[in-house]
């Protein structure tokens, strides 16, 4: 497995954590709030192995953010044919506990299955907060087996 799509993760989203806790104060919690899903390939492509040592650099990054339940929030979705999520939590215990147990798929990349996945999550009452930034992070190694339905789950 290619470290790129780790290390492309990490390169693009630290700046925007580094801002994230640089600005937070007790006051303006909220301002600086943002639930951020990882959408993790569980296919064939990356092989069980690699999809363990993923999981792994996903919790080392998540570890240098300011999670909390006022700050960042964390969720994931591993997905191939089926998709497993864990809600959005700002404890990183439950998080460390989560994400190591993210099932591994081993089929073919429907990428859009995931995307609905993921725009479910970040609409549902469950981990709605209206004044959290919502980012997602794309973590594969392979292109979905759908682009064309990728192209359209990313405009919904």
């Amino acid at each position: 497995m290619s470290i790129w799509p780790t290390m492309l993760v990490s390169i693009f989203f630290l700046t925007t954590c580094q801002d994230v806790r640089a600005q937070t104060t007790s006051s303006d919690l909220n301002r600086n709030a943002m639930d951020l899903l990882f959408l993790i390939d569980s296919t064939y492509y990356i092989t069980e192995s690699n999809f363990r040592v993923v999981l792994q650099s996903i919790l080392n990054f998540i570890e240098t953010l300011p999670v909390g339940p006022d700050t960042v929030n964390v969720a994931a979705i591993s997905y191939g044919v089926a998709t497993e999520r864990t809600d959005f939590t700002g404890d990183m215990t439950i998080l460390r506990d989560r994400i190591p147990k993210l099932r591994y798929d081993g089929q073919t990349s429907l990428t859009h299955i995931a995307f609905d996945v993921a725009a479910a999550a970040m609409t549902s009452q469950k981990s709605l907060r209206p004044n959290a930034r919502k980012v997602v992070i794309l973590v594969t190694e392979s292109i979905s087996v759908y682009p064309s339905k990728v192209g359209r789950a990313l405009k919904n």
